[in-house]
C-alpha cells in the first residue's frame, strides 16, 4: 500500500513529470505522473518499471480516513475480480491513502478492474502530485461524459436489467459518467425515440441487450442523420456520438467481433476508456484506443432502402435456421441450435443468381487465414485514404446454394471460435461473400466441422467459394422454394436483395481484437514511458 518524499516537481504540469516516493506492498518505490501514463520503479535511476497508461486509469482517490479501498476486487484473492453495487464495495483502508482504478487485461480478451495502492509518508506535500495525476486524467477529452443507454429486458436470458445495475452502471459512476438509462417495453422503442428526441450533449448510445437491440439502435441512429426534422445537433455533431454495446443477448456476434469476447465487463471498460489517440505513418495518420470506425451495409429491395445492418447477413442456411428458431421461442437462446440441426437435417438449397462487385485493388484477400483485422488494423487504416484505380469489377454466378454469406466480420461465435470468414476486415470497406453450393449432407457437414475447428480450411473445399466485394445483389431463380435474409438477427422475408458496404460509417466503443501476442498488460511490461 504505496510511499512518498516529493522527489521532483517544478510547480507546473504542462509538458512536466512529476515524481514523488510511496510504499506499496511494504516496498518502496518512485512512481511518476506524466503526460501518457504512470510509472513507478524501485529506484529513481532504475531503467526499468512498471507502467500504467493513463487511458487505461479510470479514476483514483485520494483518502485522509477510512474510505473505499477499492472497486471490483476481492479481499480474498486481489487478482479477480467481482462486482456488485458500489454500496457493497467498502471495505477498511488505513489513513492517508491514495487509490487508483485501472483496467487490467486478465487474459483471453477479457478485462478487470485492478486496484494500486499507495501510502504516501509526507499528506502535507502530496496535493501536488494528485493535482498533476487530476489534470493529466483530465486531458483525457474524448472520454465520454454522458451516455444514453437502452435496456432490453427481455433479451437472452431476461437479465439485461440486473447485468446493467451490477456489472455496468457502477463502472460508470465510477469513472463520472452521466447516465439516461431507458429500459425499452416494445419493439422499435429505442428507435423511434433515437429519431424523434433531443441528443443534444450526449456522447454515446448503449445498447443493453443482443445483437437485434443493436440493430434497432444504429438503425435509429443513422436514419436519424437523414431526417430534417429533428436537428438539435449538426451533422458533423452526430458524427462524433459513438455506439455502445454491452452484451447481454443470446449470440453477441457485435462483441464478438469488436472485443474478441462477450465478456460484460470488458465491453464496459472499453466504453468508459472511449479514448482516440492519434497513431502517425510516414504515409497516413489513423485514431487507434477504444474508438473503432466500422462498416455497416444498407439493405435494398428492389432499389427502395429496407435498413441497415453491422455484421451478418445470411440467406438459405441461416435464414431458414432464423425463420425455424421462431417456433421453438419457449427453449430460449438453444432454440437456435435446435433450429440449426433441424435445417441441417433437411439439407435444402435455393436457386437463384449472385451479382457482386468487387474493387479492382484489394489490399486483401479473404483466403488469406494469417491476414486478420486486429487492434489497430494497418489495413482498415490505410483503406480510408486509399484511392480506387479504374471501374470495379462485376462478376456473377448462377446456381443452387445452400448458404449465402455476407460478412463484414469474422463473425464469431462458440460453433466457429475463429469466425465463417476468419480473415474478414471490420473497417477497409469490404464484405466477404461467402457461396456455398448445393452439395451432400456428408459435405456440408465438412463444411461446418472445418468452420469450427480449422478455420480457414473451409474455403478449400470444392464446393465453396468466397470474394472479397463492395456489394452484392440475390435475384431468387424461382418463384417456389425461397428462402428468407437473417441480417443480425433480424428476419427479412424478402428473397431478392442489394447489400451495400459503407466504408467506416459509425464509431463504436471498442478497440478491435488485440493480438495476444502483443497485448500484455501494459503494467506487466518493464519499459519507461
Amino acid at each position: 500500500v504505496l510511499a512518498v518524499q516529493m522527489a521532483r516537481y517544478d510547480g507546473t504540469t504542462d509538458g512536466k513529470s512529476v515524481s514523488s516516493g510511496f510504499y506499496s506492498n511494504g516496498k518502496r518505490y518512485i512512481v511518476t505522473v506524466c503526460s501518457t501514463c504512470l510509472t513507478w520503479s524501485s529506484n529513481e535511476n532504475s531503467m526499468s518499471a512498471f507502467n500504467i497508461p493513463l487511458r487505461e486509469i479510470l479514476c483514483f482517490k485520494h483518502s485522509e480516513k477510512d474510505a473505499a479501498s477499492c472497486f471490483g476486487k476481492s479481499p480474498k484473492n486481489s487478482s479477480q475480480a467481482s462486482f456488485s453495487s458500489l454500496d457493497n464495495l467498502i471495505s477498511k483502508s488505513i489513513k492517508s491513502k491514495i487509490l487508483i482504478y485501472y483496467g487490467h487485461r486478465q487474459g483471453k480478451h477479457k478485462w478487470r478492474v485492478k486496484t494500486l495502492k499507495l501510502k504516501p509518508t509526507e499528506s502535507g506535500n502530496i496535493q501536488a502530485w494528485l493535482n498533476c495525476l487530476e489534470k493529466s486524467l483530465n486531458r483525457l477529452e474524448c472520454r465520454p461524459r454522458k451516455l444514453l443507454v437502452f435496456i432490453n429486458p427481455f433479451g437472452g436470458q431476461g437479465y439485461g436489467e440486473s447485468i446493467y445495475h451490477k456489472k455496468v452502471k457502477p463502472l460508470f459512476k465510477m469513472a463520472g459518467i452521466e447516465t439516461e438509462d431507458i429500459v425499452t417495453v416494445r419493439a422499435m422503442h429505442a428507435k423511434d425515440y433515437l429519431l424523434t428526441s433531443s441528443l443534444y450533449g450526449i456522447d454515446g448510445v448503449i445498447s443493453v441487450g443482443g445483437d437485434g437491440m443493436f440493430s434497432e439502435i444504429l438503425n435509429g441512429f443513422l436514419m436519424r442523420g437523414n431526417d430534417k426534422v429533428v436537428n438539435d445537433v449538426t451533422y458533423e455533431e452526430l458524427k462524433e456520438i459513438r455506439l455502445g454495446y454491452i452484451p447481454a443477448g443470446s449470440t453477441d456476434a457485435i462483441a464478438n467481433g469488436t472485443h474478441g469476447t462477450v465478456d460484460v465487463v470488458t465491453a464496459a471498460l472499453h466504453i468508459v476508456f472511449g479514448n482516440i489517440m492519434l497513431h502517425r505513418d510516414m504515409h497516413y495518420s489513423i485514431f487507434l484506443g477504444d474508438t473503432l470506425a466500422i462498416d455497416i451495409c444498407s439493405i435494398f429491395h428492389k432499389d427502395k432502402f429496407l435498413k441497415y445492418s453491422s455484421m451478418f447477413h445470411g440467406y438459405g442456411y441461416f435464414g431458414e435456421t432464423l425463420k425455424r428458431s421462431e417456433r421453438y421461442r419457449w427453449l430460449g437462446p438453444h432454440r437456435y441450435d435446435l433450429a440449426g440441426v433441424v435445417q441441417f437435417i433437411s439439407n435444402t438449397n435455393f436457386e437463384g443468381k449472385v451479382s457482386m462487385l468487387s474493387a479492382l485493388n484489394n489490399m486483401t484477400n479473404p483466403l488469406q487465414y494469417g491476414d486478420r483485422c486486429t487492434s489497430g488494423c494497418d489495413i482498415c487504416a490505410k483503406s480510408a485514404i486509399k484511392v480506387e484505380m479504374g471501374e470495379p469489377v462485376q462478376e456473377e454466378v448462377n446456381g443452387k446454394f445452400l448458404a449465402i454469406n455476407g460478412l463484414n466480420a469474422p463473425c464469431k461465435c462458440r460453433h466457429a471460435k475463429q469466425g465463417l470468414s476468419p480473415s474478414a476486415h471490420l473497417g477497409d470497406g469490404n464484405l466477404d461473400l461467402v457461396l456455398v453450393h448445393k452439395t451432400s449432407r456428408f459435405n456440408n457437414l465438412r463444411y461446418l466441422f472445418r468452420s469450427a475447428v480449422y478455420p480457414g480450411s473451409q474455403f478449400k473445399l470444392p464446393f465453396v467459394e468466397v470474394h472479397r466485394v463492395k456489394e452484392f445483389t440475390f435475384t431468387p431463380g424461382g418463384q417456389r422454394n425461397q428462402s428468407a435474409w437473417n441480417c443480425d438477427g433480424e428476419l427479412i422475408l424478402e428473397p431478392s436483395l442489394t447489400i451495400r458496404n459503407n466504408h467506416q460509417l459509425v464509431k463504436v466503443f471498442a478497440r478491435g481484437i488485440e493480438d495476444h501476442k502483443t497485448s500484455a498488460s501494459d503494467c506487466d511490461t518493464h519499459q519507461l514511458c
